[in-house]
């Protein structure tokens, strides 16, 4: 995952048992806050990108998009015809958010809305992608 990123990430917890699911951080700067790596089973599962900053955050958010050009600010009109495939589903915790989700055979993104507009999203394997609340 390092050598894809090209930056140094956090090897994690040692032991086995945290191992199972963790989210990876950057050791070098300049690090991107508003992005989490998420490992399963010490393997890099999925890159999650968050609109709102996460506790001790020093950055705004840049524009991070997919290949096919969505990305936070997208709206579901715009995912519809980036991702014809795509299917939506209601959120779980937003009355006017849902899931956008693009999935394919060996990966995929889930787009999470609010008020039409995407707020948050990520993209990697589809077990991965299906973790609604991250390690949780």
């Amino acid at each position: 995952a390092s050598k894809a990123l090209g930056r140094d990430l956090d090897p994690g917890p040692l032991s086995e048992e945290e191992r199972g699911c963790f989210y990876g951080r950057q050791l070098e700067e300049p690090v991107l806050d508003h992005v989490g790596f998420m490992f399963l089973n010490g393997r890099l599962a999925r890159i999650d990108v968050f609109s709102k900053l996460l506790p001790g955050a020093r950055f705004d958010v840049p524009d991070i998009r997919t290949k096919e050009g969505a990305g936070i600010g997208t709206t579901e009109e715009e995912l519809a015809k980036l991702y014809p495939a795509a299917r939506t589903e209601p959120h779980h915790y937003v009355d006017d958010g849902h899931y956008v989700i693009v999935q394919g055979r060996r990966s995929g993104c889930v787009f999470e809305t609010e008020g039409n507009r995407v707020t948050t999203f990520r993209c990697g394997v589809p077990s991965a992608t299906r973790l609604v609340e991250g390690c949780s």
